[in-house]
Parts: structure tokens; C-alpha cells; sequence
């Protein structure tokens, strides 16, 4: 054997040794890929689950809404409904779900009634509400403004875009001249920081009729409606009407006598207040935490019960 026949040995060795080296890469890197795509795989199927975990809870709590109001007059703080549901295990999963009252908060799209007329009624209460908040009433104004369909301001009757600064600098859109379709849209009327928007959030909706359910509003949305109807009220009702309705819910057919009798209300008071609120909910929000193994989705929806099923008037899952 000559030295370059060695030479040649060699350098066979060191490629066969650099190929084997290469091969294990790839197959190390080959089996990193099959796990990763098996983990993938595992995590998506996991999220599909939760998504679908979550859609289930939505119509569960939809269904309990819908069978109470089959089997109670009234809709109050101490019914199931209102209190969160434990943990629910259902196949490959766990579901959280609460259950709120809009039908509790002062509906802001019913500023304005049709014609564009301003509802004096809820601009009222709405403007009792911000001032027991500490909030600028005139915000209640901006508001209307927003909704309603001409561009006069409502105090001055001049031009509203410009009066509220619309149309340029951070504000570079127009007033909308439409009802909400989200409460978050608060956010973009004149006015309307973080501060503002998150202390009178709890207390408003979109959604509901005139009428406030009397027992599951809060007691500083009830004390905002006394004082839009009454010259000088009691600034305790409120709190009072809340303990109250926490032994004694207020009776759709004698609710009003319970005002008189219990309460010692003044007989024109507690018929105003009897024609502004009511004791039955149509309108309500309903959350849900799905959990799998690797997963949280959470669902949200807003719904419209009646004798004949649930209506869904916005949802979101994310």
C-alpha cells in the first residue's frame, strides 16, 4: 500500500464520519420536527375543544335564562341566575359562567326616540347618574349629539363637529349621528378619557327598554332615577330600596304598594317610579371561561330572552 493510498483511506473516513455526523443532524432535527408538529397538532385540537367548550356554555346559560323565565314572575339578585355558576366539567374540560342584568343599567341608545326626539325621561336619569358620579352632566349632551341624526349641538344648535372639535387632530372623524353598536364607542365622543368612560361603564348599556329593573339595578342607578323625577328626594333611597329587595324582592303586581307601605315612599313618587322601572328582564350579558388542558377561550354574548327562545344580539369568542 503506497501513502496516497492511505491518504485516499483517510479522507474516506473523515467523509463517511462528516456523512454519519450530517444524517444524525437531520434525523435528530427530522424527530424535533414530528414532535413539534404532534405538540402543534395536540394544542390546536386543544383550542378547537375550548372554543367549542366555551360555545357550549353560551347556550347553556342561554337555556337556563329561557326556562326561568318560564317558572318565575319576577327577575331578582336572589335567583340562580344572578349568582356565578361553579365550575361545570364537561368532556375534555371545565366551563366558568356568569350571568349579568342589562336590563339593570340605563340604555343609552334610548336618549333618542324616533323623529330624532330626545327621550327626556332617560336624558334625566342619565344626567342624575353622572352627577352622583362626579362626571361632567354636559357629557350626557355629547352623547346625544353623537346619536341623534342631524349635526346641530344640542345646546347652541351650531355646527357639532365643530363644536366638539371633530374632523381633525386626534379626533379625525366625524360625530356619527347613529346609535352605539358597542359601548366602547363612548371612548370616541368628546370628552370621553379612560377615567370617564371606566366609572360610568357598570351603570350603561346599549341594549333594553325604558324601563330599569328595580331589582337588579345598582343602587346608584336606582337613586339617579328617583332624583330625575323628584324635586328634593331622599338621597338614601336608593341604598335603602337595594337592602330592601334583598329579603323582599319587589313584586311585579304590588311592587308599588311595597314603596307606599314598606317604605314610606310618597304615593306621586312611587307611581312615577313604578312608570320608569319594572321587575322583569328581557336583556342579558352572559361570560364563559372554557379551560382545557392547554387552552382558555373566553365567549361573551348579550341576548334577548322571550317564551320562544333567545335571541342573540352580539357575541364574541376569544
Amino acid at each position: 500500500m503506497t501513502p496516497n493510498d492511505g491518504k485516499r483511506r483517510g479522507i474516506a473516513l473523515i467523509i463517511v464520519l462528516l456523512v454519519v455526523a450530517l444524517l444524525s443532524v437531520i434525523v435528530l432535527e427530522f424527530a424535533g420536527q414530528v414532535q413539534l408538529q404532534r405538540m402543534l397538532a395536540s394544542n390546536l385540537a386543544d383550542s378547537v375543544r375550548a372554543f367549542y367548550l366555551a360555545k357550549s356554555g353560551i347556550y347553556i346559560a342561554a337555556r337556563s335564562l329561557i326556562d326561568d323565565l318560564n317558572s318565575s314572575r319576577e327577575d331578582h339578585l336572589g335567583e340562580m341566575w344572578a349568582f356565578p355558576l361553579p365550575p361545570i366539567p364537561l368532556e375534555g374540560g371545565v366551563i366558568k359562567v356568569t350571568i349579568s342584568d342589562e336590563t339593570a343599567k340605563i340604555n343609552l341608545n334610548r336618549l333618542v326616540l324616533g323623529s330624532n326626539r330626545v327621550n327626556t325621561r332617560i336624558q334625566g336619569a342619565t344626567t342624575q347618574l353622572f352627577t352622583l358620579l362626579n362626571l361632567d352632566p354636559a357629557l350626557v349632551d355629547a352623547i346625544i349629539d353623537w346619536i341623534d341624526e342631524d349635526t346641530s349641538q344640542l345646546t347652541s344648535g351650531a355646527d357639532e363637529n365643530a363644536a366638539y372639535g371633530y374632523g381633525y387632530g386626534a379626533a379625525d372623524y366625524l360625530s356619527k349621528n347613529a346609535r352605539l353598536d358597542t359601548l366602547e364607542e363612548l371612548r370616541l365622543i368628546a370628552g370621553f378619557n379612560n377615567e370617564v368612560f371606566n366609572k360610568v361603564k357598570p351603570f350603561v348599556s346599549i341594549y333594553g327598554t325604558n324601563r330599569i329593573n328595580i331589582n337588579t339595578a345598582d343602587p346608584v342607578v336606582i337613586q339617579a332615577i328617583i332624583n330625575s323625577i323628584h324635586p328634593n328626594p331622599d338621597q338614601t333611597l336608593g341604598e335603602q330600596m337595594a337592602e330592601y329587595r334583598l329579603t323582599q324582592p319587589f313584586s311585579g303586581a304590588r311592587w308599588r304598594r311595597q314603596l307606599i307601605n314598606d317604605l314610606g315612599m310618597d304615593k306621586p313618587l312611587a307611581s312615577r317610579l313604578a312608570s320608569s322601572c319594572t321587575t322583569r328582564s328581557r336583556y342579558f350579558r352572559i361570560r364563559v371561561e372554557a379551560k382545557t388542558e392547554n387552552s382558555v377561550v373566553y365567549a361573551e354574548a348579550v341576548i334577548r330572552r322571550s317564551k320562544k327562545g333567545a335571541r342573540f344580539l352580539w357575541w364574541k369568542i376569544r
